[in-house]
């Protein structure tokens, strides 16, 4: 395989993880899934994706999950520092995206050679809080997260006629533009300019349902 997808852990964020994938269109035989139970391993062949299973900390592992040709690997991992390191060993150059449980983690695993780190903890205390303090911001924020049943984040690159005019000119409500490893609001003075590699972040919504015929 190449330009695969390596999921390690098919617990519940690592599910999650191939469910919003496949919403995204990532068919299932392009994603690669390493766990040590024997059951999740099982479960994942049944969903029609490719299963590994072994300790991800060992090379022999990753290697089976042809690691070294990856495009991605998301660590659905608490204990995710270790599994990092081994897979950066193994991949210079996949995008890595790694999942911890406390932020004081955060800055030991982008050592470690994650390229993205997602603080699980974090994430839910800001949820709880905004949902208390802003409920309807909350809804807003729940919403964006149940991909497929409301609001939906989609990205697209800024197209030809789109560049050296404002983000806020471009098709669709867009919200940041991605330049380079900087995220720029929409209203940033930066932004009144796409250039070209600009990814623009928009939010969508469902077609509204046609007339009953």
């Amino acid at each position: 395989m190449a330009g695969h997808t390596v999921i390690v852990g098919y617990g519940t964020k690592g599910r999650s993880v191939i469910k919003t994938l496949g919403e995204c269109g990532v068919p299932a035989g392009s994603i690669v899934v390493v766990d040590a139970t024997a059951a999740a391993v099982a479960e994942a062949n049944a969903a029609g994706l490719i299963g590994i299973s072994g300790d991800a900390t060992r090379r022999r592992v990753l290697d089976q999950a042809e690691i070294a040709s990856a495009a991605q690997v998301i660590i659905a991992l608490d204990t995710a520092v270790l599994v990092t390191l081994t897979a950066r060993q193994l991949s210079p150059t996949a995008t890595i995206v790694a999942a911890v449980r406390e932020d004081e983690n955060r800055e030991l695993l982008r050592q470690s050679g994650a390229d993205h780190v997602v603080v699980s903890s974090d994430a839910a205390g800001q949820m709880l809080a905004m949902t208390t303090a802003r409920p309807a911001a909350g809804m807003v924020i729940s919403d964006l997260l149940d991909r497929g049943r409301g609001l939906d984040l989609i990205e697209r690159p800024a197209s030809e006629a789109e560049l050296g005019a404002p983000a806020r000119d471009a098709a669709g409500a867009v919200i940041a533009v991605v330049r380079g490893s900087e995220v720029l609001a929409s209203s940033d003075p930066r932004a009144t300019r796409l250039a070209r590699g600009d990814r623009l972040i928009l939010v969508s919504s469902p077609e509204p349902a046609g007339p009953m015929p």
